[in-house]
């Protein structure tokens, strides 16, 4: 698994995906979906995610991202894996949504290829700090 140290944490890459919309789709609202996206995942694996990714801004919408997670919070996130459905949490164009394989150009691809957008974090708010708004992990509560 990637490593990635983030705001002094351990993370772990545990999921590539791909997001598209509808071609035509304004790339504010393909950003709110993205998003709204993210915030699911947070809240069905009860973790923190932090997201790399990048995006086509143009006519054909779609974003690369690169998932992890902390790495104390890992296996909470494969317990929760079999049971969250990506296409009823993106229900636009097309979800693809795979296991982190080590060794792929993904990083490269996602972030490099297209447009490298700013990285974020989302918190699930479940532990006391993060429902206080003082999440260690946290850019986006």
């Amino acid at each position: 698994m990637g490593l990635l140290t983030y705001m002094n944490k351990e993370w772990t890459n545990v999921k590539f995906l791909t997001l598209s919309d509808v071609n035509g789709t304004p790339m504010g609202l393909a950003h709110i979906r993205y998003d709204d996206f993210l915030w699911e995942m947070s809240k069905h694996y009860k973790t923190h995610i932090h997201w790399r990714w990048g995006a086509d801004i143009g006519k054909k919408a779609h974003a690369h991202i690169i998932v992890s997670v902390p790495t104390d919070e890992l296996k909470r996130f494969w317990e929760k894996d079999k049971t969250f459905s990506p296409h009823r949490n993106y229900p636009f164009k097309q979800v693809w949504f795979k296991d982190w394989q080590d060794g792929h150009k993904t990083e490269g691809y996602a972030c490099e290829k297209h447009t490298r957008m700013k990285d974020k974090v989302r918190c699930p708010e479940r532990s006391k700090p993060c429902k206080k708004k003082r999440c260690s992990h946290n850019i986006v509560a």
